[in-house]
């Protein structure tokens, strides 16, 4: 967790809650996951909201409970969650929810937001970073 917190304009603090509270979830939390939701959470006006957000989503996908209020918070941060899932799954807003109803349609939700946010964001931490030390 330290050396995604170097990579991070999130606090180590709460890079850690994250972890636990995915861990909490059964989630076994990886290098590489962190690291995206920072990327996602750093191109956002409100970082922690973001962070909470992800790690929210993905708690209680692991459990196959994922509703359309979940999605509607990416989106509220300003991410294009319904976007991606038309994208990759051809799944629109309203079919979301149906979607996301079963344990097979939420890791289809999941595998798809985490492709397609990573396409978008990756690396985004390191850049928002160096932006900061120009400052």
């Amino acid at each position: 967790m330290a050396e995604v917190s170097k990579q991070s304009p999130i606090p180590f603090e709460d890079i850690t809650k994250a972890f636990i509270k995915l861990a909490a979830a059964g989630i076994n939390p990886t290098r590489e996951q962190l690291l995206l939701f920072s990327d996602v959470a750093s191109v956002t006006a409100d970082k922690m909201l973001t962070l909470n957000s992800l790690v929210d989503i993905y708690s209680r996908g692991q459990q196959g409970r994922l509703r359309l209020y979940d999605l509607d918070r990416l989106a509220t941060a300003g991410l294009p969650a319904f976007e991606i899932l038309i994208q990759k799954l051809g799944v629109a807003r309203t079919s979301a929810q149906d979607f996301g109803y079963t344990v097979a349609g939420t890791q289809k939700i999941l595998n798809a937001l985490t492709e397609g946010l990573t396409e978008r964001f990756a690396g985004a931490s390191v850049k928002s970073l160096q932006n900061l030390s120009l400052c």
